[in-house]
C-alpha cells in the first residue's frame, strides 16, 4: 500500500504529474472515490488546524520567531463550525498544528475526540517537542483516538539539541518520550503510531546514525528531515539562495488547507503569518473559500509557473529552490 508520504515523494520527483494532479483533484469521480461526495470542487485532503500558536520553544529555524500574528487559542464555536463545514467528507487528514505547540491547548484531547466522532474515517496527527508531555497527557493521548504523533527531537546530546531547540530541556524531552513508549506498552495501545523526527542541519548531521540506533525498535517510523527555509529563516541545507525563476509547481494549493486559531485561512503549511491574506472560516463555508476566486488565481499562477506576484509563493524555497523534498540524503550511506 502506498502511504501518503511515499505518494508525496513520487509526486515531488515526477514533475510530469504536476498538471494532472491539478486537473484530477477537482473531478467529481475523484471526489466520490476519495471523499464519498460527488462534487465539482477542490476538497482539501490535509487540514492544518492550528488550535493554538502558543509555543514553549524558540527554535532558531522556526518562522514563528518573525510571526506578527497575535497568540491565542481556537474558540470552541470556531472549531465546531469548521468541523461542521467538513462533516460530509470522509477520510480527511487533520494536522493539529501550524506554528504552535499542541500540548499547550487545554482542549486538545476533546478536539481530537470530536473530529474522530464527526468526520468519517478521519485521521488525526500532531507534532510535539514533548517537553510538556506529562504522564496524564500521555494517557489522554492514548484515550483520545489520535492516529499518529511525531516527536521532534533534533539530536542525541544535550549540547546539540538545546542549541537547535532553544528553551527546551533535552533530558525532559527524552524522559517524556521514553515514558510515552512505556505507558503505550502497558496500555497495550495500538495507536497512536509514533514517528521520531530529527531535523538535520550542519549542527547535528553527525548524529544521524546514533539517532537511528537510539529509536530503532521503539518508534514505528524514524524520519530524518532536512532543515529547510520555512519562507524567511534562511536555514535550509538544500537552498542557499532563491532562483530568479520559478523551478516547479507546488501541490499545496489543491491539497492542503491551513486554518489559524482565529479562523483565518492560510495558503500552505509554510504561510506562517497569513501572508496570502485569504478568507475567514468563521463567517464563510470552508469549501467555498477553498474554491473562491483568489484561491483559483493562485492555482492558475502556479500552473503557469508565474508566482512572482503571489505572496508568499514568491519567497518560497520549495518552488524557487530545492526544499520541496524534505528527505535528508547524506553523502555516505547511513
Amino acid at each position: 500500500m502506498i502511504t501518503q508520504l511515499t505518494l508525496k515523494r513520487i509526486l515531488v520527483k515526477t514533475r510530469l504529474l504536476e498538471w494532472p494532479v491539478y486537473l484530477i483533484k477537482k473531478w467529481p469521480i475523484y471526489n466520490l472515490i476519495r471523499f464519498g461526495v460527488w462534487i465539482n470542487q477542490y476538497i482539501p485532503e490535509n487540514i492544518y488546524l492550528e488550535t493554538t500558536n502558543a509555543c514553549n520553544a524558540k527554535c532558531y529555524s522556526c518562522p514563528r520567531l518573525k510571526m506578527n500574528r497575535p497568540v491565542g487559542f481556537m474558540a470552541w464555536d470556531v472549531f465546531e463550525k469548521i468541523i461542521t463545514d467538513l462533516k460530509k467528507f470522509r477520510g480527511l487528514y487533520f494536522t493539529l498544528h501550524i506554528d504552535g505547540e499542541p500540548l499547550m491547548d487545554p482542549q486538545l484531547f476533546e478536539r481530537i475526540k470530536y473530529i474522530k466522532k464527526n468526520i468519517r474515517g478521519a485521521k488525526v496527527h500532531f507534532n510535539t517537542n514533548a517537553n510538556l508531555l506529562t504522564e496524564e497527557k500521555t494517557r489522554q493521548i492514548m484515550e483520545s483516538g489520535l492516529d499518529s504523533i511525531t516527536f521532534s527531537i533534533d539530536g542525541t546530546t544535550k549540547e546539540t539539541y538545546e542549541i537547535i531547540k532553544t528553551g527546551m530541556n533535552f533530558q525532559t524531552a527524552i524522559a517524556n518520550v521514553e515514558n510515552f513508549f512505556r505507558i503505550k506498552k502497558e496500555m497495550n495501545a495500538k495507536k497512536p503510531l509514533v514517528i521520531m523526527q530529527m531535523v538535520v542541519s550542519d549542527i547535528n548531521k553527525h548524529q544521524v546514525v546514533d539517532y537511528k540506533k537510539t529509536w530503532r525498535g521503539k518508534a514505528d517510523k524514524i524520519f530524518i528531515k532536512a532543515m529547510l527555509n520555512f519562507m524567511v529563516q534562511g536555514t535550509s541545507i538544500k537552498t542557499k539562495e532563491l532562483a530568479p525563476k520559478q523551478l516547479r509547481r507546488c501541490f499545496q494549493p489543491v491539497v492542503v488547507l491551513p486554518i489559524y486559531w482565529d479562523g483565518l485561512l492560510g495558503l500552505c503549511c509554510w504561510d506562517y503569518d497569513h501572508l496570502a491574506e485569504l478568507g475567514d472560516a468563521k463567517t464563510e463555508n470552508i469549501i467555498n473559500l477553498f474554491n473562491d476566486e483568489k484561491h483559483n488565481q493562485i492555482r492558475q499562477a502556479m500552473l503557469k509557473m508565474d508566482c512572482a506576484e503571489i505572496k508568499p509563493c514568491n519567497i518560497c524555497s520549495q518552488i524557487y529552490g530545492q526544499d520541496m523534498n524534505a528527505d535528508y540524503q547524506p553523502k555516505n550511506n547511513n
